[in-house]
């Protein structure tokens, strides 16, 4: 079972309540959490937070300039060029949309969730028979669909 960050939070702060030594406490997560539960120093560090009296597992806003390149228009934008041209190159898009090659490849692979197949952009969900079945009708070179 996969815990969130928060929720890791919360059992280090009743584990906190009951008395525990961080030791134990990490020893449990590790326990729970398997190799997705937080290291040693942020389970010791959230345990002096807890002590010192904080009441809130969730962690608190950063401050800092907010990401202003993700906007939905900009990935709208992205979106659209791709389907116009499956093809697209990621250095298109950027001189087409004005944004640096590392968020046009957020956009894509996070936000769109779309991977490069045979320089054509696809989305992520197709599995390998679906990707199959789209080389061969595309007519991709090694498929029967030339």
């Amino acid at each position: 079972m996969e815990f969130s960050r928060e929720e890791q939070h919360a059992i280090i702060k009743f584990f906190c309540a009951k008395g525990e030594n961080c030791v134990n406490i990490h020893r449990e997560l590790v326990s729970i959490c398997g190799d997705s539960a937080l290291d040693y120093s942020n389970v010791n560090r959230w345990m002096v937070k807890f002590k010192k009296g904080r009441v809130s597992s969730t962690d608190l806003p950063r401050p800092g300039r907010p990401s202003s390149s993700r906007t939905d228009a900009n990935k709208e934008c992205v979106e659209n060029l791709i389907l116009s041209d499956h093809r697209a190159a990621v250095e298109d898009i950027c001189a087409h949309t004005g944004l640096t090659h590392g968020t046009v490849m957020r956009i894509i692979k996070e936000d769109l969730q779309m991977t490069k197949l045979s320089a054509r952009w696809l989305p992520k969900m197709l599995d390998d028979s679906k990707r199959e079945i789209r080389m061969n009708c595309q007519g991709i070179p090694g498929g029967t669909g030339n």
